[in-house]
């Protein structure tokens, strides 16, 4: 028996050899076959980046900023001084009575929006109890003049009297005037002077119970009915005049020098510069007045840095003239007409650069950066006085990075090009072909696939001869 079990143990041990060893080949080959690939697969595209063809290095073109220029030139213009207003009255008045008295007529036109003419009666009261006090002054009147007459006969007699008495009594000057009843008289016509200023009193009572309008005006507001007891404290009625507006506009103190104002600058006048006044009216054409300069105010506006100036317009409510009428409280525009700018090169408003700068294109195109002196701004163009000569080109283009003596280029000149460097290179982005010497690219070898089991690698599924 122990030479049976002897004779198994050999027979199997080699076996179990075999057996330890097919496992160890099999482990080597799942850890070093992995290894393999990636590192067989860097050599090939490390290859590949090796052998590529190279495409031709090429210049680029210069980057030259394209600009739009214009030319300094000189413009016949005057200065526009412009500004903001508002309509206000030029004249304004609360209609009141000077005597008591119940209303008796309440003029038709006197409504909110009438318009009454000059002298017109608007309001009159019952004038019984003052045509009364006339006719009663008129009697006192009549009574002084009858004493006149009585005092004079009177004192006929006494010079007669006296002149029959003359040098038989002594008598005083005074005496003398009083006998011949001098004083008499005076107090007499003293009586007559008081009692016609009285009747004079009367009638300009009675005469205050028509109370009319003084000046041609519209009505913007009424507070009188018939029947009811006026009083001085009363306020009838709220008058506008319509023969002239105003409009307060507010105007730089800089600006001033450059319009005539009556009493600034040494200009003597009743009026000053001529304005422009524009009124928007919604969808429709502006509504547009002319106006003068009246005179200056003597404070500047609510923020302290504008002047305040009155302009006057006639016939604001076009009551003598067709036309729309400018109403009172609105905003409008004012262009007044200043001095003229003689001898100024105009220039774009948009080539004038901060700090009161500009471009110049010079003659070999390049950038000139230049400072220049201002003497009038408007909407669309600068007028300078110094800096810029009649006919230079100057840049109304915006550039990212202005340096002075930069190369420029006008949009006649055509894109830049890079010189005879690069006349045969090619043009866009197309792809560069390989040239004739360039090393061609090496095909991929199929990947190896060891099969578990087995001592060789088996051809891939995508490789020539592979079983399916």
């Amino acid at each position: 028996m122990s030479e049976d079990k002897a004779l198994t143990e050999e027979a199997t041990a080699p076996s179990i050899g075999m057996k330890v060893a097919r496992g160890l080949g099999f482990v080597l080959l799942k850890v070093a076959l992995p290894v393999a690939v990636v590192f067989a697969t860097v050599l090939y595209f490390g290859h590949l980046k090796e052998t590529r063809p190279q495409a031709p290095k090429r210049e680029r073109p210069p980057n030259i900023p394209m600009v739009e220029t214009t030319p300094a030139d000189t413009q016949s213009r005057q200065a526009i001084v412009k500004a903001v207003g508002r309509v206000v009255p030029a004249q304004q008045m609360v209609l009141q009575s000077e005597v008591s008295g119940r209303v008796v007529y309440h003029a038709p036109e006197l409504v909110a929006g009438g318009v009454l003419r000059a002298g017109t009666t608007a309001v009159r009261l019952d004038s019984t109890d003052y045509d009364l006090a006339v006719k009663q002054q008129v009697a006192q009147v009549s009574k002084a003049k009858f004493e006149i007459q009585v005092e004079r006969g009177r004192q006929t007699v006494a010079k007669q009297e006296w002149s029959l008495l003359d040098g038989t009594i002594k008598s005083t000057s005074s005496g003398k005037s009083l006998a011949l009843r001098e004083p008499h008289i005076r107090l007499a016509k003293a009586n007559l002077s008081s009692a016609r200023s009285t009747l004079a009193r009367a009638k300009l009572m009675a005469g205050k119970t028509n109370v009319s309008v003084p000046f041609n005006a519209f009505v913007k507001s009424e507070m009188v009915e018939v029947g009811m007891l006026a009083t001085p404290a009363s306020q009838l009625a709220t008058l506008i005049g319509t023969d002239a507006f105003w409009v307060e506009a507010s105007v730089p103190v800089a600006q001033l020098r450059w319009i005539n104002v009556p009493g600034v600058n040494g200009f003597q006048g009743a009026y000053g510069t001529s304005v422009k006044i524009t009124q928007e009216v919604g969808a429709g054409p502006p509504l547009v007045r002319e106006g003068r300069v009246l005179r200056l105010l003597g404070e500047l506006d609510g923020l302290g840095v504008q002047a305040r100036l009155l302009v006057e317009v006639k016939d604001p409510l076009a009551l003598n003239t067709p036309g729309i009428p400018l109403m009172l409280g609105a905003f409008v525009n004012l262009e007044m007409a200043g001095q003229p700018l003689d001898g100024a090169v105009a220039v774009p408003r948009e080539a004038l650069r901060s700090g009161d700068k500009v471009w110049v294109l010079t003659k070999d195109k390049k950038l000139d950066v230049r400072d220049v002196k201002v003497r009038w701004r408007d909407e669309d163009v600068v007028f300078l006085d110094a800096g810029v000569e009649v006919g230079e080109q100057l840049i109304r283009s915006k550039l990212q990075s202005p340096v002075v003596g930069m190369q420029l280029r006008l949009p006649g000149d055509g894109p830049p090009t890079s010189g005879p460097a690069g006349a045969d290179q090619p043009k866009g982005d197309a792809p560069a072909t390989p040239t004739k010497d360039a090393p061609k690219p090496v095909p991929a070898a199929p990947s190896a696939v060891m099969r578990p089991g087995t001592a060789t690698p088996a051809p891939s599924a995508g490789s020539p001869g592979a079983s399916r």
